[in-house]
């Protein structure tokens, strides 16, 4: 493998040179979960220092590799941790491991829901707080994500048939231009009076480890967790069946 460069070139080159790498990282495992064994890290990182020739990549590669893992497999990667901490040359790297692993026992299924207070597209503040007592289904999405852009027309249908039940449906826009926000809500008919349209600031991306888009979450009346990765709205039966089943007393 050639990595000649890994500095900022571009949103369409950083998106394919992390999908390699991603992809890389993924070949280490060959289809099989993490080990437990706080050996196999040493052996990954062996591999994966030959076929990059021992460039700065080796640890975004191997960073990526626990990311992906980290929600399906916190077991593994918490036991690859400190190996990765004493092979890894880049420390923030590792610094960024370890709160992804913190940030992920704190969103498991009844812990309350990070607080947030984002600016809505009417230029008012809105907090979680404030929305207690409804069913809140959080949509991390971009103007700039096609996939996200797929879902909206299944995400309209599933707020049509909501309406005047006590859900709200939110949508963070991340990593947007206002402008060009503004001009995709009113082109894609998002607003609707059981909806509301705000924009990422802060550490709310972190805060529910959104890791890749469109991501969905679901909170109950209670301002707790239901489901931190909830089904998507083209996944129509069983995004449904999660709302409906949080709607009861």
């Amino acid at each position: 493998f050639d990595v000649p460069c890994v500095r900022d070139r571009g949103a369409d080159f950083n998106m394919l040179a992390g999908r390699g790498l991603a992809a890389f990282s993924q070949r280490l495992l060959v289809g099989r979960p993490l080990s437990t064994d706080t050996a196999e890290v040493t052996r990954f990182y062996a591999q994966t220092r030959r076929d990059f020739r021992d460039q700065p990549t080796v640890d975004l590669a191997m960073f990526l590799l626990y990311v992906w893992r980290l929600e399906a497999e916190p077991a593994g990667v918490r036991a690859a941790l400190p190996g990765f901490q004493r092979l890894s040359r880049d420390t923030a790297y590792v610094s960024q491991l370890r709160h992804q692993l913190f940030q992920l026992q704190k969103l498991q299924p009844g812990q309350p829901a990070p607080a947030f207070a984002l600016r809505s597209a009417e230029g008012h503040e809105v907090t979680l707080a404030e929305l207690r007592g409804k069913v809140v289904y959080l949509d991390f999405w971009g103007t700039w994500c096609k996939p996200c852009l797929a879902e909206m027309p299944a995400s309209n249908r599933l707020k049509q048939k909501f309406q005047g039940r006590d859900v709200v449906f939110v949508y963070v826009s991340v990593n947007d231009a206002e402008a060009t926000w503004r001009r995709v809500l009113a082109e894609k008919s998002l607003a609707s009076p059981n909806s509301l349209h705000l924009r990422a600031a802060g550490t709310v991306t972190d805060d529910y480890q959104v890791m890749a888009f469109p991501s969905y979450v679901l909170i109950g009346r209670d301002g707790k967790l239901r489901q931190p990765r909830a089904p998507r709205p083209s996944d129509e039966a069983a995004a449904t069946a999660a709302i409906e089943e949080a709607l009861k007393p």
